[in-house]
């Protein structure tokens, strides 16, 4: 879901998937908390997960993905990172998985004369990577994807994403981003 648009700049907020479940976290630990002093306990959970209810909500505030003609911005919750398109070199896309996750949770790598960056593709909507691998492409950079489901899945959400916004004209525009400077 796009927050901002100003010309060909587009401000991504985090996903409502993400948002949805950190406001269910949020109510649970916070109706435990008060559960707690209604019954005459403590109220010590009320006062562990106050800091984590608050901590979510200055996360879902900050974080923000920002694409425009020159580059990628970043705002994570602790740092920033931007990247102009003539400073990557490579995108890809990995799985970071585990025994307990075996499909993987899908990761864009930026290798950029920076160093590598790296964005969780849960953590924005699909929209958003539909408009940075658009942006992406308009520059000849192409984005390489690991042969795991979790990719494939991704991928094949973000490809679907992107006729649909080429369908309501939103995203390219036709004009070539510029570089100046790099």
């Amino acid at each position: 879901m796009a927050t901002g648009t100003k010309g060909e700049r587009k401000t991504f907020g985090l996903s409502k998937a993400t948002l949805t479940i950190w406001s269910i976290l949020g109510v649970i630990f916070f109706a435990g908390g008060v559960a707690d002093i209604v019954k005459s306990r403590p109220p010590t959970l009320f006062l562990l997960f106050l800091p984590l209810v608050l901590f979510l909500s200055a996360a879902a505030v900050r974080v923000r993905l920002i694409v425009d003609q020159n580059g990628i911005f970043v705002r994570k919750l602790i740092g920033n990172w931007q990247s102009e398109y003539c400073e990557i070199s490579e995108v890809y896309i990995t799985s970071l998985s585990s025994a307990n996750s075996p499909i993987g949770l899908p990761i864009l790598n930026l290798q950029t004369t920076k160093g590598l960056k790296k964005i969780n593709l849960h953590l924005f909507s699909t929209e958003a990577y539909a408009t940075l691998f658009s942006a992406l492409e308009e520059k000849g950079i192409k984005i390489r994807k690991l042969n795991t489901v979790m990719c494939r899945w991704i991928v094949k959400d973000i490809r679907y994403a992107q006729k649909k916004m080429k369908a309501k004209n939103e995203f390219p525009s036709g004009e070539k981003p510029s570089c100046d400077g790099c």
